[in-house]
């Protein structure tokens, strides 16, 4: 049984996601009860569905991208089915989850959604469920978030210099035979209408000489 589950459906098998791992990095003293599952656009949907419910995880967080947005639905409805009242607290987040109307089909199988930059904000929502503090969640608790709207949480950007980027996550097999992503900045500079990056104007560079890279 893993504590907390990262999953995401990944456009290829080949594309690891960076998003996860992120994640993962920045859980603090609940990175080591965490585990990363991915998978792939085309990967039998049965196959899927099984690994989540064989995970039987206290929290499940997922990155939803446009193009899983679909995939993820159906996931969480034939999770949904089979969970019964007994299931994970549900917490969405990625590109997708921060830029969908709030009444978006998508989000009535999420207990919380997390817009913006996550690495703090979801390690921090983890330890108020973790504890039981969930009646106390708030823009109070949750220090990383601008705001606490319903299940709604808007994270602050989070300073690159001071999170862990990462990429000790990768596996040989990541490295090797993926197409493995490094993140060099966010925010982007010019407005074009099919981007969600242009989203934010924010732009911020890693640091070259980061420690941890």
């Amino acid at each position: 049984m893993s504590v907390i589950l990262l999953a995401t459906i990944n456009a290829k098998w080949i594309h690891p996601s960076l998003a996860l791992r992120l994640l993962k990095a920045n859980l603090g003293e609940y990175e080591h009860e965490a585990e990363i599952l991915e998978f792939a656009i085309r990967q039998p949907f049965s196959e899927k569905l099984e690994a989540i419910l064989e995970a039987n995880p206290r929290i499940l967080g997922l990155s939803v991208a446009i193009w899983n947005h679909t995939a993820t639905r159906e996931l969480l409805e034939a999770a949904f089915q089979t969970w019964g009242q007994s299931r994970p607290a549900v917490i969405l987040g990625g590109p997708e989850a921060s830029s969908l109307d709030e009444d978006a089909p998508l989000f009535r199988y999420a207990d919380y959604v997390v817009r913006g930059e996550g690495e703090l904000v979801f390690r921090e929502l983890c330890s108020c469920i973790l504890k039981g503090r969930v009646s106390e969640i708030s823009a109070t608790t949750i220090p990383a978030a601008i705001s606490v709207h319903g299940k709604f949480i808007a994270a602050k950007p989070v300073d690159l210099a001071t999170i862990d980027p990462g990429y000790r996550l990768y596996t040989q097999e990541d490295l090797t035979r993926k197409l493995t992503y490094v993140e060099a900045s966010r925010g982007c500079p010019f407005g074009c209408d099919f981007c969600m990056s242009s989203l934010d104007k924010n732009v911020r560079f890693f640091p070259r000489n980061c420690a941890r890279c």
